[in-house]
Formats: structure tokens, sequence, C-alpha cells
């Protein structure tokens, strides 16, 4: 499986093997980054509205809100 966001707020689960796509996330806006977990069951993704979702794979989903991220550059 391979997952990818976009700043449009759409997150997709693909299938490598057939190149299809095994489901969409939505709920964010400008989705800046996302992380597979250790297993491969649960996700993450953090947008620049300062909000992180948790994610498994079938859809569920929890909202971690109003993070302070600074940057060090």
């Amino acid at each position: 499986m391979l997952l990818s966001c976009y700043n449009d707020g759409q997150v997709t689960l693909w299938n490598t093997k057939t190149g299809k796509c095994i489901r969409s996330f939505e709920g964010h806006t400008e989705v800046a980054a996302c992380e597979w977990l250790p297993g491969n069951e649960h996700f993450v993704t953090g947008s620049c509205d300062k909000n992180m979702f948790l994610w498994d794979i079938h859809g569920h989903i929890l909202h971690i809100n109003g993070l302070e991220i600074e940057s060090t550059v």
C-alpha cells in the first residue's frame, strides 16, 4: 500500500500492485504531511491548520487539534 496526501485536503490509500485507489480520506485542509505508524494499520496526517488526525486504514479517525508547531529554520 502507498499513502499520498495533497494540499487540497485529500489523503489517498493506493494498491501498489494494481495502481488502483483503495480508499480516500477527507477531513483536512491543506494536508502537509502523512506518515505510516508501525504495523501499517494506522497513519497520521498533519495540516497547515495546526490539526493532526490519527487514521486507521478503514477510515476511522481521531482528531487532535490546536498543535503549536514551530520551524527551527
